[in-house]
C-alpha cells in the first residue's frame, strides 16, 4: 500500500530536532495501514491531513490578516479545531468568541484557563491592559506544549519517532532499510488514489541522491506557516511531487495542469536551483534534508579541526610559559647583576642565534669572570676614540679593562688619528698642502667619500698662551708669531740659539703668539671641519697679510688636487673681523663674473645683486649667528637705529613696549634687552622674535588705548617704525630657524630682507645701522645666492641648506678644543696643535653618533624650552632641493614684496626706486649702495670703529633724588697674579736650572733622566723613552729643550686668567635689576622717559636762538643710560643729566586765524641735514640730533589732532599711518621759549655750550604762514645776557677772543676791556679767585681758590684736539719780571687774554692784534699766545695776516737764576751722562 498525503500540509521531522514542528492549519491522523515496501518509501513520514475542501467551508485568516468579523457563536467543530491548533491566534479567536475563560490573580494580573485540561496559566499582564493581541496568549501556547498537556505531548513524541524512522534510508544503505522495515510498520498512512482532476504541476527534476526518492529530499519545513512558507501546496501522488496553486481549479480538460498551476513554473525552477546548489550563509529553514546533512558533516569537520587546534594551542601555551619564565629570569639577572659590557654580550649572542638560556649562561659566566666579551665595530671604536681624546690614555685603559672597550693598540690599528703640521716661520703653501693631504684627502679616501661637493673655507682666532714650546718633529721653537718669526732662526741646535730668540723677543723683532689663527675646510652637506692651517699670531697683521693667508689657502687647495677629489671652493667665511673684512673685500670682489661662466645666465637676471667675485668665482661670507647678535646689540644700544622717517628704536623705547607681548613680563624684558651674556644666541633670537610679535599689536585698540581717549601719537609713530624693524628681522631670521620653509621661500625672505635693509640704509645711512653691519648682511645674502646657483650647476638633485654657510663648524671646533683640556681655553702652541687633531676626531665621533652630545647652548638658535637643541640639516622638512628653486622668480617676488610693504611706510618713494638704482650702467647694487665703486666700511675713508662696540648700556633704573652724591667710578678688575712678584729678585739661567733639578724638591714620580757626575757634551742621556736629540748641553748639564724654552725664551710666563670676564678691565655687570622700593618710586612719581617731547633753545645761523621741539631718544646721568628720570632731578642744576633728542618739524596750521590762537602741527618728520657720502658725489639726508643738559629744557604737553585738517596733503606725507599728530599753541611755545631763556640766564650757561645747528635748513627756524622765521628769542636781551655771561664766566674762550678782537657790540666791547682780570666766577679783582701757576720739570700745576673753579688736565687742555680745539689755559707772561724762581708759584693769565694783557702792561711790543707797530715780539712769547688754524676756524675768528715781527729768545731770561738751580741742572746733566755710559757697558 502506498503512502498518501492530503493536499494541504505535511510534517517532516529530522533526527537533529528535539522538538515537534506544529503547523497552523493541519490535523494529524495515523491510519493502520502498513508502510509501503517500495524503495525509499520509509525515507519520509506522511501524515494524512483531513481538511475540508468544500467551497462553503469557512477558512480562518492567518495571524497576519485582519481580525475576523464578529459572530454570535462558534460551532463545535471549529472550536475543537482551534483548541487542537494550540496557537496564539487560535486562543485569541477563542477569547474573542467567549470560549476561553479568564480570571484575575492576587497580584491583579490576568490568568488564562487551558481549554484542554482546565488548568490556569499566569500571563503577568496587569488587569488594566486589554487582551487584544496574539502575543498576550504566548504563555498559554507554551503551556499547551508542556508536560501538563499529556495528550498533546504524546502526540508530539510519536511524530518525532516516526520522522526519525523515515530518515533511515538517508543514513543507512537500502539493504539495512529493508531489514529494518518493521521499525516503520507503525506508520500508517492513507493512500489517496489518483484521480483525473488537476493535481498540480509535477516537479520531475527535483535533485536527489541515487537511490533516494525525491520526496525524501524535499524541504517540508517550508510548508508550515512562517516567513519561508512556499506560495503553493505540495502533493505527493504516486511517488511524484506536485506543486498545486492555491487558486487551482481542480479540473482540467486533459491530464495537463490547470492554468494557475502552470504559472508556478518559474518559482519551481528557482526552488529546484536552491535545492541543487547550497550557498553559504543560507538559513537552515530553507535547506533540504541532504543539504542539512552536509551542514552537519561540515560542522563535525570543523569541530574536529577546532579540537586539534586546541591541542596544539595547549602545547604552544606550555612552551610559551617556559619561554616567559626564561625571559623573567633574564630580566631578574639584568636587574640584580652588574654585567660587564652587556650590550656587546647580547649583540654577540643574538648574532649567533643563541637562546635565552644560552644568554643566561653567558651572563653567569660574565659575572664569574669566566667570559670576557670584546667589542668590535665602528661604534666601539668611536667611543674609545672619544674617551681617548677627552680623558686620555689612562681613562681609556681603565674603561678598556672594565667595559671591554678596544685598547689603545687596537684603536691605532682601526683608526687614523688627525695630525696637523705646525707653522714655523712664514705661512707656506707646502705646509697647507701637507695638512690638506693628511687631514682631508686621506681620511675621505679611506671612508670612500668621492662625491663632489662645494667647499667653504672658514677662518677664526682663539686664545693662545704667550709661551714658547719645543717641537721635536722639526727641532724648532714653536709659538712665535708667523708674521715675524721668519726674521730669526727658530732651529734649536744649541744654547746660543735659544739666547738669540730670547734677545729677538726683548727687542720686539719677533713676538709670541697671542692668538691662534685657524683656517679649515667645510664641505657642504657634511658635518664638521677639516683644519688645514694653525698659525700663532701677534695680532699685528694688516689687510695685506690676511690677503696673503686667503690666497695661500685657496691656491693650496687647488694645487693639492682637492678640488677634483672633494669639490671646488665656493666661499671664504669669517666672523666679521675688520681686518679680515677688508682683506676679503680686496680678494673676493675684484673680478666681474664673465659672461662665459655657467652662473652668468642665472645671476644676471637678479637685479641689484653684486656680481663681483674672486678667484674661481669665490665669494666672501659672514656668519649669520654673529649677524643676529650684532643686530640685537644695535637694538640694545643707546644710539639704537633710526627707521621710517627717522624714528629711533633703542633699548629704552623697547623697554616700554616689550611687556605688551604675551609671555613677556618686566623681568623677561630686562633679560632680553640687558643680557648677562651678549653672546647668547638663543636670547638674541628670542629678542628678535619678541620684536616681531610686538609689531602685530595695534596700539590704538584697548587695552593699549582706553575707550574714549585719543591714541598716543608717539606710540603710533613708534609702532610704525617697529613694523619696519620686525619685517627686516622676520625676513632675516625665518630662513634659518623655520624648518618648514622650502629653498624658494628662503630665497624670497632673504631677497626681501636685502631690499628692506638697502632702502633703510640709503635713507638713513649710519643712523640706521653701522657700515660694517650693513656690509656683512648684504655679503651674507649675496654668498647664499651664489652658493645656490653653484649647487644647481654642480648637481641640481642635491639639497642645499643655509645652515652650511657661516663659520659655525669652526666654532664647534673651538668648543671641542676646550673640551680636550678640561674646558681650559688657554693652551700653548704645541698643545693647540695636538688638540686641533683631537678636536677633529671628537667632531667626527659626534657627527656619527649625535646621541652622545648634549648640544651647545651658546650656538643654539633657540632655547631648550622650545624643544629644539641644535637645528641641523636632518631636521629640515621643507623642500630644499637646489634644482627646485628658480632664483630669478624668487628674487623678483622678494623684491615685489619689499616694495609693496615700503609703500605703506613714511619712507620717501625715491629711496626704494629699485628699477632706477639697479639699471645697467649706474654701478649701483645692494652692496655698492651709491655706486662709483665705493662700499660701506671699506671705501668710505672712515676709520671710526663700529659704534656698537663703544656703547655701554645699563638697564633703566630710577635715579636718586636731587642732591645725592654721584656714583663712584668703577674700579677695573685686575687679576690677582699681576704685580704679585714685582719685588722678587730675578734669577739667572743657572739658578733656575738649580731650582729645576734640586734633588731636595724632586718627587718620587720623577721621569726625568738621571744626571750622573761623569756627564759630558758628547754623551747625551739615554734610556727607555728618551730621545737624545731633545736635550741640550747647558752649563755642564743636559737640559731638555722644552725646559730651555721655558726658562730662557719665556722666563716671565704668566698663564692667562681662566675667568674670561676677569681679563676685561672695567667690566661691570650689564643686567642690573632695580630694587622694589625704586620700582615703587617709578610707578608713583613724576618721571621724564625716553620718547617724551621737550622744548629747548638752540643756536641757528647768525647766533640766533630759536625754539625747537624734540623727541627724547636717550637719557644719561653721569654717563650711564637711563630709560626714565625724575623730573626734579632733570631740572636740577646739580645733576649731570644729558638728554639726546631728534628735532621735529613744526608747521603752522592752515586753519589758524589770529596769531595768538595759532597752532603749530608736527608734520610727522624730523629735521634733516645734508650728509655727503665719503668718496662719492652722492648726498643723503640725516636726522639732526641735539644733546642738551637736562635743566635747559621744558616738557611739552601737546594735544592730538587730525593732521589732514591742519596741513596740506603734501605737508602731511610723513604723518603716521593713523593720520594723527601733535599740535601746540603759539602762546604756549612762546612761553616755553621765555622759560628756557630764563634758565639759561639764571644758570649762567655759556652761549656756545648751547646746541647749535651747523648747517642751513629751510625748515628751521620754524616758519609762519608768511614764510618768516618764528619762535625766536629777543635779540637785545640775548646780547645783554651774552655780555653778562662774559663778565661772569671765563670758561668759554670763543666769545672772549671774538670780543677782544672784533667790535661786535658797543656795550659788549666796553665790558670786555677788563676781561683779562676775570676769573672762574667772572669777577675781577678778587684775590682769592686769582690763578697761580708753577712749573716743575715736565709737569705744570695751577691753583685757584675760586669756589666756582672746575678742574681740568693742563697737558691735554694745552695740547688741544680736533674735537676740542680750545687751548685757553693759564700761562705765565714771559715779558713780565718775576722775582721768584721758575718752580715757585707765579701769577697766571688766561692765554686768550694775553693780547689784552700786552695792550695794558706791555704796549711797546707788537703782537698779532697790532702786527705793524711796536717792538719785535720774542719768539717764546709768540709761541705762548699763538692760535692754531683749527682754533681760529672752530672759534669763528676771521683769518689774519701772518705775524712775522718776532725776535729770537735772548739767553738771559726775565726769571733770575739761582745758584741752586744751576747746581741742580749740572747734577742732572752728570746723572744723565753716567746713566748713558752704564747702559753702554751693559749692552
Amino acid at each position: 500500500m502506498d503512502y498518501t498525503t492530503h493536499d494541504r500540509q505535511a510534517y517532516f521531522m529530522s533526527q537533529d530536532f528535539e522538538h515537534c514542528l506544529t503547523y497552523n492549519e493541519a490535523q494529524f491522523k495515523l491510519d493502520n495501514d502498513p508502510p509501503s515496501q517500495r524503495p525509499g518509501a520509509s525515507l519520509y513520514t506522511a501524515y494524512q491531513i483531513e481538511t475540508a475542501l468544500d467551497s462553503d467551508q469557512e477558512s480562518y485568516p492567518s495571524p497576519h490578516s485582519s481580525p475576523p468579523s464578529p459572530r454570535n457563536f462558534l460551532d463545535s467543530n471549529e472550536k475543537q479545531r482551534l483548541i487542537e491548533k494550540g496557537t496564539c491566534d487560535a486562543y485569541l479567536q477563542l477569547y474573542q468568541y467567549g470560549e476561553l475563560n479568564t480570571r484575575l490573580s492576587e497580584s491583579k494580573s490576568w490568568e488564562l484557563q487551558c481549554p484542554d485540561k482546565g488548568c490556569w496559566v499566569k500571563t503577568g499582564i496587569r488587569n488594566h491592559i486589554n487582551l487584544t493581541s496574539q502575543g498576550q496568549f504566548m504563555p498559554l501556547e507554551k503551556h499547551f506544549g508542556s508536560r501538563v498537556c499529556i495528550s498533546q505531548k504524546s502526540l508530539q513524541k510519536q511524530a518525532v519517532r516516526d520522522s526519525r524512522a523515515a530518515l533511515i534510508t538517508v543514513v543507512l544503505p537500502p539493504e539495512h532499510s529493508r531489514n529494518n522495515s518493521t521499525d516503520t510498520a507503525s506508520l500508517r498512512l492513507t493512500v489517496v488514489a489518483s484521480t483525473s482532476c488537476c493535481i498540480g504541476l509535477p516537479m520531475t527534476d527535483w535533485p536527489t541522491l541515487p537511490g533516494v526518492p525525491p520526496e525524501a529530499n524535499f524541504p517540508w519545513l517550508r510548508t508550515r506557516d512562517g516567513l519561508d512558507k512556499l506560495p503553493f501546496n505540495v502533493n505527493l501522488v504516486d511517488g511524484v511531487l506536485y506543486a498545486c496553486s492555491p487558486n487551482c481549479t481542480h479540473a482540467t480538460d486533459d491530464d495537463s495542469p490547470c492554468i494557475p498551476c502552470q504559472q508556478l513554473q518559474s518559482r519551481i525552477h528557482s526552488l529546484v536551483n536552491l535545492a541543487r546548489e547550497r550557498k553559504n550563509h543560507t538559513r537552515h529553514n530553507v535547506l533540504t534534508p541532504i543539504q542539512l546533512l552536509d551542514v552537519i558533516n561540515e560542522r563535525n569537520v570543523n569541530l574536529n579541526t577546532v579540537k586539534l587546534q586546541s591541542l596544539n594551542d595547549a602545547r604552544k601555551i606550555k612552551r610559551m610559559l617556559s619561554v616567559i619564565e626564561d625571559h623573567s629570569s633574564l630580566v631578574m639577572a639584568l636587574a640584580q647583576c652588574d654585567v660587564p659590557w652587556l650590550r656587546n654580550l647580547l649583540q654577540t649572542a643574538l648574532h649567533n642565534s643563541a637562546s635565552i638560556r644560552t644568554i643566561l649562561r653567558l651572563i653567569e659566566d660574565a659575572l664569574e669572570r669566566g667570559y670576557r666579551p670584546r667589542t668590535r665595530g665602528k661604534e666601539a671604536d668611536d667611543l674609545a676614540l672619544l674617551i681617548l681624546r677627552l680623558g686620555g690614555h689612562n681613562l681609556l685603559y681603565a674603561l678598556s679593562q672594565r667595559l671591554s672597550l678596544p685598547s689603545l693598540r687596537t684603536l691605532g690599528r682601526h683608526t687614523s688619528f688627525v695630525k696637523i703640521a705646525p707653522i714655523i716661520g712664514q705661512i707656506t703653501m707646502g705646509v697647507i698642502q701637507h695638512n690638506i693631504a693628511a687631514v682631508v684627502l686621506a681620511p675621505r679616501a679611506q671612508a670612500g667619500l668621492n662625491t663632489l661637493r662645494g667647499v667653504s673655507f672658514l677662518i677664526d682666532e682663539t686664545a693662545l698662551e704667550e709661551a714658547a714650546g719645543y717641537l721635536p718633529q722639526s727641532n724648532s721653537i714653536g709659538g712665535l708669531c708667523w708674521t715675524h718669526s721668519h726674521l730669526v732662526d727658530t732651529t734649536l741646535n744649541n744654547y746660543q740659539s735659544a739666547l738669540g730668540v730670547a734677545d729677538a723677543l726683548k727687542s720686539d723683532k719677533v713676538h709670541l703668539g697671542k692668538e691662534l689663527t685657524v683656517a679649515g675646510a667645510h664641505v657642504f652637506g657634511e658635518d664638521g671641519i677639516y683644519p688645514i692651517l694653525a698659525a700663532p699670531t701677534c695680532k699685528s697683521e694688516n689687510f695685506t697679510d690676511m690677503e696673503f693667508v686667503f690666497e695661500s689657502v685657496i691656491d693650496s687647495w687647488y694645487a693639492s688636487g682637492a678640488d677634483r677629489a672633494v669639490g671646488p671652493a665656493w666661499s671664504f667665511a669669517t666672523d666679521g673681523d675688520a681686518t679680515q673684512r677688508k682683506a676679503g673685500h680686496r680678494t673676493f670682489l675684484c673680478n666681474n663674473i664673465h659672461f662665459t661662466s655657467p652662473l652668468f645666465g642665472t645671476l644676471i637676471n637678479l637685479p641689484g645683486l653684486n656680481l663681483l667675485t674672486g678667484k674661481h668665482e669665490m665669494t666672501l661670507d659672514f656668519d649669520y649667528k654673529h649677524v643676529f647678535k650684532r643686530f640685537c646689540t644695535l637694538i640694545r644700544s643707546r644710539a639704537g637705529m633710526r627707521l621710517n622717517n627717522g624714528r629711533c628704536i633703542n633699548s629704552s623705547m623697547l623697554e616700554r613696549y616689550l611687556t605688551w607681548v604675551d609671555n613677556v613680563d618686566e623681568s623677561r624684558a630686562l633679560k632680553l634687552l640687558y643680557p648677562d651674556d651678549p653672546q647668547d644666541v638663543p636670547r638674541a633670537v628670542a629678542l628678535m622674535n619678541a620684536v616681531i610679535s610686538l609689531s602685530n599689536i595695534d596700539p590704538t585698540l584697548p587695552p593699549y588705548t582706553l575707550d574714549g581717549t585719543e591714541p598716543d601719537v608717539d606710540v603710533i609713530a613708534d609702532f610704525d617704525a617697529i613694523k619696519i624693524l620686525s619685517h627686516i628681522l622676520h625676513s632675516l631670521l625665518q630662513p634659518f630657524i623655520n624648518i618648514t620653509l622650502s629653498l624658494t621661500e628662503q630665497v624670497i625672505f632673504l631677497c626681501r630682507c636685502a631690499h628692506l635693509i638697502y632702502t633703510c640704509y640709503r635713507n638713513q645711512r649710519r643712523a640706521f645701522m653701522p657700515n660694517q653691519l650693513y656690509y656683512d648682511v648684504q655679503t651674507l645674502i649675496k654668498n647664499i645666492i651664489f652658493c645656490i646657483a653653484k649647487q644647481q650647476k654642480l648637481d641640481a638633485t642635491q639639497p642645499f641648506t643655509l645652515l652650511d654657510t657661516g663659520d659655525d663648524p669652526i666654532e664647534l671646533l673651538f668648543v671641542f678644543l676646550r673640551m680636550c683640556g678640561g674646558h681650559n681655553s688657554a693652551v700653548n702652541y704645541k698643545q693647540a696643535l695636538d688638540r686641533r687633531g683631537a678636536a677633529r676626531d671628537i667632531g667626527g665621533v659626534y657627527a656619527q653618533n649625535p646621541d652622545l652630545t648634549h648640544g651647545h647652548h651658546r650656538l643654539n638658535l633657540t632655547s631648550c624650552s622650545e624643544s629644539v637643541d641644535h637645528i641641523n640639516r636632518s631636521m629640515w622638512v621643507g623642500d630644499i632641493i637646489s634644482g627646485h628653486c628658480n632664483l630669478p622668480s624668487a628674487w623678483k617676488q622678494g623684491q615685489d614684496e619689499a616694495t609693496q610693504f615700503l609703500q605703506l611706510t613714511q619712507i620717501p618713494p625715491q629711496a626704494y626706486d629699485f628699477d632706477s638704482y639697479f639699471s645697467f650702467g649706474l654701478g649701483m647694487d645692494l652692496l655698492c649702495v651709491f655706486g662709483e665703486g665705493k662700499y660701506p666700511s671699506v671705501n668710505d675713508g672712515d676709520t671710526e670703529e663700529d659704534r656698537l662696540l663703544n656703547v655701554r648700556v645699563v638697564p633703566s633704573i630710577p635715579t636718586e633724588n636731587v642732591g645725592d652724591e654721584p656714583a663712584e667710578p668703577e674700579t677695573p678688575l685686575v687679576p690677582a697674579e699681576e704685580g704679585a712678584n714685582e719685588n722678587e729678585p730675578i734669577c739667572n739661567f743657572e739658578e733656575m736650572l738649580e731650582d729645576e733639578f734640586d734633588p731636595s724638591q724632586s718627587d718620587d714620580l720623577d721621569d726625568s733622566p738621571e744626571i750622573s757626575e761623569d756627564d759630558s757634551p758628547t754623551a747625551p742621556p739615554k734610556g727607555p723613552g728618551i730621545r737624545p736629540a731633545d736635550y741640550l748641553w747647558c752649563e755642564k748639564k743636559w737640559v731638555h729643550k722644552q725646559t730651555v724654552c721655558h726658562l730662557i725664551i719665556t722666563p716671565n710666563f704668566t698663564p692667562k686668567s681662566q675667568v674670561h670676564l676677569l681679563r676685561v678691565r672695567g667690566f661691570t655687570s650689564v643686567n642690573k635689576k632695580a630694587d622694589v622700593d625704586e620700582v615703587s618710586n617709578i610707578l608713583h612719581g613724576e618721571h621724564f622717559v625716553t620718547g617724551d617731547l621737550f622744548l629747548t633753545l638752540i643756536r641757528s645761523q647768525g647766533k640766533v636762538l630759536s625754539l625747537a621741539l624734540a623727541c627724547a631718544t636717550s637719557i644719561s646721568e653721569n654717563g650711564l643710560s637711563r630709560g626714565r628720570i625724575n623730573t626734579a632731578t632733570l631740572a636740577s642744576l646739580r645733576s649731570n643729566v644729558k638728554v639726546v633728542g631728534e628735532m621735529m618739524v613744526l608747521l603752522p596750521s592752515i586753519s589758524s586765524t589770529p596769531k595768538s590762537s595759532a597752532l603749530w602741527v608736527w608734520n610727522g618728520g624730523y629735521l634733516k641735514t645734508a650728509s655727503p657720502v665719503p668718496g662719492t658725489n652722492a648726498v643723503t639726508q640725516r636726522v639732526v640730533t641735539l644733546s642738551i643738559p637736562g635743566h635747559l629744557l621744558e616738557l611739552a604737553n601737546p594735544r592730538v589732532v587730525n593732521a589732514l585738517e591742519h596741513l596740506t596733503p603734501d605737508q602731511a606725507s610723513e604723518v603716521n599711518s593713523k593720520g594723527s599728530s601733535w599740535a601746540l599753541s603759539n602762546d604756549g611755545l612762546e612761553a616755553a621759549a621765555a622759560s628756557v631763556w630764563m634758565k639759561i640766564v639764571e644758570s649762567k650757561v655759556p652761549i656756545n655750550s648751547i646746541s647749535a645747528l651747523s648747517s642751513k635748513s629751510s625748515m628751521f627756524p620754524y616758519k609762519d604762514l608768511n614764510g618768516s622765521d618764528a619762535l625766536l628769542q629777543d635779540a637785545e636781551r640775548e646780547w645783554r645776557a651774552l655780555a653778562l655771561y662774559v663778565v661772569r664766566q671765563q670758561k668759554i674762550c670763543a666769545h672772549i677772543w671774538a670780543a677782544t678782537s672784533f667790535a661786535l657790540h658797543a656795550e659788549f666791547l666796553k665790558m670786555s676791556q677788563q676781561l683779562f682780570q676775570a676769573h672762574f666766577c667772572g669777577h675781577s679783582g678778587v684775590a682769592e679767585c686769582a690763578v697761580t701757576f708753577k712749573e716743575s720739570g715736565r709737569s705744570v700745576t695751577w691753583e685757584s681758590q675760586c669756589p666756582h673753579k672746575e678742574n681740568f688736565q693742563y697737558g691735554s687742555a694745552n695740547k688741544g684736539s680736533d674735537n676740542r680745539p680750545c687751548r685757553n689755559v693759564p700761562v705765565v707772561c714771559k715779558l713780565c719780571v718775576h722775582q721768584n724762581r721758575q718752580t715757585d708759584w707765579r701769577p697766571a693769565i688766561w692765554r686768550y687774554n694775553l693780547e689784552a694783557h700786552m695792550n695794558d702792561h706791555h704796549p711797546e711790543y707788537a703782537h698779532p692784534g697790532k702786527p705793524h707797530s711796536g717792538l719785535p715780539l720774542p719768539t717764546i712769547m709768540f709761541d705762548t699766545m699763538m692760535l692754531t688754524p683749527v682754533e681760529q676756524t672752530r672759534l669763528g675768528v676771521p683769518p689774519r695776516p701772518l705775524f712775522t715781527l718776532t725776535v729770537p729768545n735772548s739767553e738771559k731770561e726775565n726769571i733770575p737764576a739761582s745758584a741752586s738751580g744751576r747746581k741742580r741742572k749740572g747734577d742732572a746733566q752728570t746723572f744723565s751722562a753716567a746713566a748713558s755710559s752704564k747702559r753702554a757697558r751693559r749692552t
